[in-house]
């Protein structure tokens, strides 16, 4: 009698190794050499500072500042659940759709801000090319329709939104413009595309 296989357990070598990290071939972000190389040093010395990082030695945060405070203002105190002790590994659990890795180390105080200053510095971060609008066109409806219309025009604002822009002084400037009114939302994305081919420096505006 042939014996049952079990069944395949899917969590089972969904990723191997590095290699099966994928890029994106679209990605609208490049990093220069200098900022490569200073990320490099940054995930040697500190780690990766991305998530959620808590100093046990001064109890304080040392990045996620931002992150912890979005959380508590939208689901107010969550509790936080241990992942791999071992390896410092929590987790913020809010819902089934919702989880916030947790990273605990035990850093003086003086490694604790080098490392918040390297998390917050924009100088070791990639930056969006001009194919940013275009990479989220080739997707908006799909977007939109998962997510709903205002994701998809905060992130087309990404660009404009970074402090140096909030910290420029105000100046006025004329410029000439053409306003063309489209038949719905798929003419609107073609005719876009079509500029921002022919080089023209234009916007998407939906009233």
């Amino acid at each position: 009698m042939a014996k049952t296989r079990k069944p395949t357990d899917s969590k089972i070598a969904v990723l191997s190794s590095t290699d099966d990290l994928n890029g994106d071939a679209a990605n609208p972000r490049k990093i220069k050499a200098a900022a490569a190389n200073g990320l490099s040093q940054s995930l040697k010395r500190f780690g990766d500072l991305s998530g959620i990082v808590f100093n046990l030695n001064t109890k304080e945060l040392v990045a996620g500042h931002q992150r912890v405070d979005r959380i508590q203002s939208q689901w107010g105190k969550q509790a936080i659940e241990p992942v791999d002790e071992s390896a410092g590994i929590y987790g913020i659990r809010v819902d089934a759709e919702h989880f916030f890795p947790v990273r605990v180390v035990n850093w003086s105080r003086a490694k604790q801000r080098a490392a918040n200053v390297a998390a917050n510095n924009q100088k070791l971060a990639g930056e969006f090319t001009d194919e940013l609008e275009q990479y989220l066109l080739e997707i908006g409806d799909e977007l939109k329709a998962e997510m709903g219309q205002d994701i998809f025009d905060d992130l087309l604002l990404l660009e404009s939104t970074t402090n140096e822009d909030e910290a420029a002084p105000v100046e006025i400037v004329s410029t000439y413009q053409v306003l063309v009114e489209c038949a719905d939302e798929k003419q609107q994305q073609e005719l876009y595309l079509q500029m921002k081919r022919e080089g023209r420096d234009c916007k998407v505006l939906t009233l």
